[in-house]
C-alpha cells in the first residue's frame, strides 16, 4: 500500500517526544545580548550561526531539558566542546536532544489470524551533532561558519498479500525510509562602537552530502528553504543591553537584558518575545532566562512560553500544510525549561593588554643617555581588553644598549580603553664598542597584575655610534661632561706649571687667568680638521681630541668647555644660526666678576656680557672664539665682535637666531 492512500485515511497526529528552541534565533542558551562579554557561550547555533564567541580557552558545556506538561519527558538536550587558539575559535557539540518524532496512527484495521492490527506510522527527525569556526580578525570583526549533521526517518506499516498454489497469506511489514544531510551556513560580527554590536548570518546556505531517500512525498521532509538572519545588540546603558534578530521569512526576536555583579560572579536577567511565520498567534511566546557566572562556572536557566494553549493530539493536516521548518521549534512544540552548565578551563590566563604598535620616535644617541631619562624614546598603542581599570608597567630592553630590561612609570588605562604609553631608557654608561651605526632590535613589554608580561613586540632601531651627535648645540653638554676626570688632569697640569705667576694676581681675576692660560696652551696644539663626510653629526670627546689634538668648531668648543668646567668654571655655548640652519658654536665663559670690575679686564664693555646668576646676582661672561688658533686675546676679540654683532646688534638673542645653552 502506498503512503498517499494511507494519508487519505490519517485522521490523528500524536506528539510522542519532543525538544525545545529553536534552530534560527531562539536560541538553547536563552538568547542573551553578544555584548555581554563573558568568558561562557551565553549563544549557540541557533542564534549565532557565525560562532562568535569570547571563550578565552577552553570551555566544556552540559544542558537538559524538561516539557512543563510532561514530568516524564526529561532529556539530554546536548554535551559541548570548545577551544580558542589565538584569534581561532573551534566548537563542537553533541545534541542527542534535538530530536522531533510523530506517530501517525490511521483507522485502517487488518484482521491477521483472529488478530486485529491498527496499522501505524512514525516519522522522527534528529540533529545530531554539529561542528563551528570562527576567525577574529579584531576587536570589532569576526568572521564564522557551522556545519550540522542532520537525520530524517519514515516508518509505515503496509499489508502485503501472497498467493501461490497451496497456501494464501496476509502480512504487516513496516517499511523504513532513511535520509541524511549536512547544512552550512557563515556569517560575519561587526562591533563599529563599543555598545552596538550588528550580525549578519545565512538559513540553510549549503545543503550538503545527502544521502538516502525519504518516500515520494516530499511533504514530510524536513523544510530547508535558504535564508538570512540580521542581528543588532546594543547597550543604552551600563547594565542594560537590546537585541534583536529578524529572519527573510518576517520571523523575528526582541529582547533585553540585565547584567549586575552579585557574589563575586555576574547576574544576568533577559526576556524575549518571538513572532514565528509558522506558529500563531503573531507573538508566538516568550522567552524569559538567567544566567550566573562565578570564576570557572556559568549556569543558565532559560524557559519558553507559547501564547497558545497546544493539544497534544492534532489532525495531520497541519502537518503537511506548512511542514517542519525546525525541528525543535515548531507548530507542535511545547512550553518547556532547560538548565544550561558550562565550564571553562583556562589553561593560560586571559591577555588583559595589548600593544597594538609602537612608534619609535628618534634614533638612538648613546651620548644623550640623561635625555632619554625625561623624554621618551618611543611611544606605544595600548588597549586595555578587559572590564577592569589597569595599572599598566610598560618595559623594554635594546641590546647593546641596556644592561637589564628598563622599566618605565606607571599609568592607569581604563576598561577597554585605548591610550598612548610612552617607553624611557637608560644607557649603559660602558658604549665604547658602539663604534658605527646599526640597527638593533628593542623589545618592548607590557605587564599588569601579573608577573609574566600581558604583551610584548619587537620593532627595529637605529643606534648612533658613540660619537655621533643629532646636531642641537644643547646635547653638546653631554660630550662635555663625559670625561671630566681627563679633562680635569689635563687643566691641573696646566695650571700647576703657571702656579707662580697665578699666585701673584688679583684674587677677583683668578678665573680670567686660569682660562686665559688654559686656552693659549691647549689652542696652540690644536689643528682645524672637518668631519668626516657622513649622515650624522660627528663629535669627538675631550679626551679624543686633546689625543688626536685637532678638531672642528664643535670639537674644539666641547673639549675647552671641558676644560674649564672640570675645574669649576661655568661655560655656555653660543648658537649661532644661519638662515640654512646651520649652526656655528662659539663660548661663554664666566669671570665672576661683577658688572662693576669689568675695567679690570676690558674698557670696551663690548668685549663683555652680562648675565644674571641662579640667585639674581649679576656676572661678566666673555665669549671665545675657538676655531681662531690664535691665542686667547684674538679667540676673545673675535668672537665679541661676532657676539655684539649678531646676538645684539642684530637682535639674533631677541629674534631666536642666537640661542645660549649653558653647561649644567
Amino acid at each position: 500500500m502506498y503512503l498517499k492512500n494511507i494519508f487519505k485515511m490519517l485522521l490523528l497526529l500524536q506528539i510522542l517526544t519532543v525538544s525545545n528552541y529553536s534552530q534560527q534565533s531562539l536560541d538553547i542558551y536563552g538568547g542573551f545580548s553578544k555584548l555581554l562579554k563573558p568568558k561562557f557561550r551565553l549563544n549557540s547555533f541557533e542564534g549565532n550561526a557565525m560562532n562568535f564567541n569570547r571563550t578565552i580557552d577552553w570551555e566544556f558545556g552540559f544542558s537538559s531539558a524538561s516539557i512543563m506538561s510532561s514530568p516524564q519527558a526529561n532529556n539530554i538536550q546536548l554535551a559541548s566542546i570548545g577551544k580558542r587558539m589565538g584569534s581561532h575559535y573551534i566548537y563542537a557539540r553533541y545534541t542527542p536532544g534535538f530530536q522531533k518524532s510523530f506517530s501517525l496512527n490511521t483507522d485502517t484495521l487488518v484482521t491477521i489470524s483472529d488478530s486485529v492490527n491498527v496499522l501505524n506510522a512514525l516519522l522522527n527527525y534528529s540533529e545530531i551533532f554539529g561542528v563551528g569556526y570562527s576567525f577574529q580578525f579584531s576587536n570589532s570583526f569576526s568572521v564564522g561558519a557551522t556545519f550540522r549533521y542532520f537525520e530524517e526517518s519514515y516508518a509505515e506499516d503496509n499489508v502485503y498479500f501472497y498467493f501461490s498454489d497451496s497456501i494464501n497469506s496476509i502480512v504487516t511489514i513496516t517499511d523504513l525510509w532513511e535520509k541524511t544531510h549536512w547544512r552550512g551556513d557563515v556569517g560575519l560580527t561587526y562591533q563599529p562602537f563599543e555598545n552596538l554590536l550588528l550580525s549578519l548570518s545565512s538559513v540553510n546556505l549549503f545543503i550538503l552530502n545527502q544521502k538516502g531517500e525519504f518516500n515520494e512525498n516530499n511533504d514530510l521532509e524536513l523544510k530547508t528553504k535558504k535564508g538570512a538572519i540580521l542581528g543588532i545588540d546594543y547597550r543604552p546603558f551600563n547594565n542594560l543591553f537590546l537585541h534583536a534578530n529578524y529572519e527573510s521569512t518576517t520571523s523575528f526576536i526582541v529582547g533585553s537584558d540585565f547584567k549586575f555583579d552579585m557574589f563575586g560572579g555576574d547576574l544576568a536577567f533577559g526576556v524575549s518575545i518571538f513572532h514565528d511565520k509558522y506558529q500563531t498567534p503573531f507573538i508566538t511566546g516568550v522567552q524569559p532566562s538567567i544566567s550566573f557566572a562565578y570564576k570557572s562556572l556559568n549556569i543558565n536557566i532559560s524557559a519558553i512560553y507559547y501564547s497558545e494553549k497546544r493539544d497534544r493530539v492534532m489532525n495531520v493536516q497541519n502537518l503537511l500544510s506548512d511542514g517542519i521548518h525546525n525541528i525543535t521549534n515548531n507548530q507542535f512544540s511545547y512550553n518547556k525549561i532547560a538548565a544550561t552548565i558550562n565550564l571553562a578551563l583556562n589553561f593560560k590566563r586571559k591577555q588583559k593588554l595589548k600593544l597594538l604598535d609602537v612608534n619609535i620616535l628618534n634614533p638612538i644617541y648613546p651620548i644623550l643617555s640623561e635625555e632619554y631619562l625625561e623624554h621618551p624614546f618611543a611611544i606605544g598603542k595600548v588597549v586595555n581588553l578587559s572590564d577592569d581599570e589597569i595599572v599598566i608597567k610598560p618595559s623594554s630592553y635594546i641590546l647593546n644598549i641596556n644592561d637589564d630590561v628598563v622599566s618605565s612609570p606607571s599609568i592607569s588605562i581604563a576598561p577597554l580603553d585605548t591610550i598612548s604609553v610612552p617607553f624611557y631608557t637608560v644607557i649603559s654608561r660602558d658604549f665604547s664598542n658602539l663604534d658605527k651605526r646599526e640597527i638593533a632590535q628593542a623589545n618592548f613589554y607590557l605587564t599588569s597584575i601579573y608577573d609574566d608580561n600581558d604583551d610584548e613586540r619587537q620593532k627595529p632601531i637605529l643606534i648612533n655610534g658613540r660619537n655621533s651627535w643629532d646636531s642641537k648645540v644643547n646635547n653638546l653638554r653631554y660630550f662635555v661632561k663625559y670625561d671630566y676626570i681627563g679633562a680635569n688632569k689635563y687643566s691641573k697640569k696646566i695650571l700647576n706649571s703657571n702656579r707662580d705667576s697665578l699666585s701673584t694676581i688679583d684674587e677677583r681675576l683668578t678665573v680670567f687667568y686660569q682660562t686665559k692660560i688654559i686656552f693659549n696652551y691647549f689652542i696652540k696644539k690644536m689643528q682645524y680638521v672637518s668631519d668626516p663626510r657622513s649622515s650624522t653629526e660627528y663629535v669627538q670627546f675631550p679626551t679624543q681630541t686633546i689625543e688626536v689634538a685637532g678638531g672642528d668648531c664643535d670639537d674644539l668648543s666641547v673639549a675647552f668647555s671641558a676644560l674649564l668646567e672640570s675645574i669649576g668654571i661655568q661655560t655656555a655655548f653660543v648658537d649661532y644660526r644661519s638662515e640654512e640652519n646651520i649652526s656655528h658654536v662659539n663660548l661663554l665663559v664666566n669671570t665672576k666678576l661683577k658688572p662693576e670690575e669689568a675695567m679690570l679686564i676690558t674698557q670696551n664693555d663690548k668685549k663683555y656680557f652680562i648675565r644674571k646668576n641662579v640667585v639674581g646676582g649679576e656676572e661678566i661672561w666673555i665669549p671665545i672664539e675657538l676655531t681662531s688658533l690664535t691665542n686667547f686675546k684674538t679667540a676673545w676679540e673675535i668672537a665679541a665682535q661676532k657676539f655684539n654683532s649678531e646676538a645684539i646688534d642684530g637682535l639674533g638673542l631677541a629674534k631666536g637666531r642666537v640661542v645660549i645653552y649653558d653647561i649644567y
